[in-house]
């Protein structure tokens, strides 16, 4: 090997050594609050610019830090190789977190939610930014004042109640002319009674906690518990009785529930990147004291509204049923290529146990092919195949291996961001699916985990 090779090769190496220290936030907390006039310092998080020779894409994604006894949770923004981050926000008690920007990088949104250790009620943050690229080509970040969006005014706890935000997520058109907000709420009153509502809304009009008028809003799921058990409404349907007797003592016919997707209480959304479906995982609880989990989505047309309570929105839609050891969790809808087109087929990407390993392994599931698989049996007077969703893995156009880890978001169709469990905490990996790069995969952030690009 020539002298000239050494030197790029040792060039190269101290560069990656460089990109790494300024990835990991504890290596920048710890040289800013040791000196904080330093020029590489600045004043908003003790975050140094950008190390020479980093010149990745800016923003790229949003994570996690979690918090210790001493201090609290960060979430910060990533550039898209972990080469540079920067904090954008602390809590000593945050829960949920979700972001968005537009497709030139110039703006973005930030959403999180705080429960207290009273778990009395929970606050919902937004926080823009634009990043300015006129003078860097790397981008300079405003970050916007952070801004309470719920809960809206008039509608906090009461004395003795509690109210929570959950299961937070963003869709947002190329521009940002359009953002909504999807979330579940619950309300549990002092009596012992509870209400759960997954609702949508418009993101932009809510303005902060007293709004006026009242922002828009859609109710896509609303339960009343009012005992155990309780009853679900979904979009307005008629739902069979799911712990009724079986068999039915009339007809004599048998009723399999955990087919059937109204029969479930839904939780953890995700847009997909078009806008056009929202996929999340969902639980059967049945008088028998068995448990049933399912992966489902509701299909959006938009209908040419920007009101989401003018949209037509259909479903739940099974994906896939989690009734055997080593099923499939998770539902994270690929993008296509131009982001708002929904792709044909719409692929997902789950995580499972690989032939009994305790080790997770991440696998590419057609969805409309599970979808379609499922519906023979979506009125529970048929019993399906418990493994029903091994027959939608598409190991023909994505890589057949195991790639160990869960899934947090695609990066692009080639590539999905994981978090990889490395006790006694996590690292944030970017492992290829399909491509040149296939099967591969690099560490990004250390100590870190639930990376989001926005799709």
């Amino acid at each position: 090997m020539s002298i000239l090779r050494l030197s790029t090769l040792s060039l190269a190496v101290a560069l990656a050594v460089l990109a790494l220290a300024y990835a990991n936030p504890s290596f920048a907390g710890k040289k800013c609050d040791a000196d904080p006039n330093h020029p590489s310092c600045n004043n908003d998080g003790g975050d140094p610019p950008p190390p020479t020779g980093c010149m990745d894409t800016f923003p790229g994604f949003l994570y996690e830090v979690k918090g210790t006894r001493k201090l609290p949770a960060e979430l910060r923004l990533s550039s898209s190789t972990g080469c540079h981050t920067i904090q954008v926000a602390t809590s000593t008690h945050l829960k949920w977190s979700t972001f968005h920007m537009t497709a030139d990088g110039s703006e973005g949104v930030i959403v999180w939610s705080e429960d207290p250790e009273s778990n009395r009620q929970s606050i919902v943050w937004r926080r823009y930014f634009t990043v300015d690229f006129s003078e860097n080509p790397y981008g300079e970040l405003d970050l916007k004042d952070a801004v309470q969006i719920l809960p809206l005014d008039g509608e906090e706890a009461l004395t003795g109640d509690s109210l929570g935000y959950a299961s937070l997520d963003i869709w947002g058109n190329a521009t940002h002319e359009l953002l909504f907000l999807v979330t579940n709420r619950r309300y549990g009153f002092a009596s012992g009674a509870v209400t759960k509502e997954v609702l949508i809304y418009d993101l932009d009009a809510l303005t902060g906690v007293n709004v006026s008028p009242a922002p828009a809003v859609r109710e896509i799921y609303y339960e009343d518990v009012l005992t155990w058990g309780g009853y679900t409404n979904w979009l307005d349907a008629v739902e069979p009785d799911c712990n009724g007797p079986d068999p039915d003592p009339v007809t004599g016919m048998r009723f399999f529930p955990r087919f059937v997707a109204s029969c479930y209480r839904p939780e953890n959304w995700r847009f997909n990147a078009s806008g056009t479906r929202i996929y999340f995982q969902s639980k059967l609880f049945l008088m028998d004291g068995r448990r049933e989990f399912a992966e489902m989505r509701l299909n959006i047309d938009w209908k040419g509204s920007s009101n989401p309570g003018d949209w037509d929105i259909t479903g739940p839609e099974m994906v896939y049923l989690k009734t055997i050891e080593g099923a499939p969790s998770g539902n994270l809808p690929r993008p296509n290529s131009d982001v708002s087109v929904l792709p044909s087929p719409e692929y997902i990407a789950v995580v499972h146990r690989d032939g009994g390993s305790i080790t997770e392994v991440v696998s590419i599931l057609d969805a409309d092919q599970c979808a379609a698989d499922h519906a023979p049996y979506a009125d529970g007077n048929l019993e399906g195949p418990p493994d029903l969703w091994q027959g939608c893995v598409d190991n023909s156009t994505f890589f057949a291996g195991s790639l160990p880890g869960q899934g947090d978001s695609w990066q692009s169709p080639e590539a999905l961001l994981k978090s990889s469990f490395q006790d006694p905490t996590y690292d944030i990996h970017r492992v290829y699916v399909t491509g040149a790069l296939a099967g591969t995969e690099q560490l990004l952030i250390e100590n870190a985990r639930f990376a989001d690009s926005g799709f």
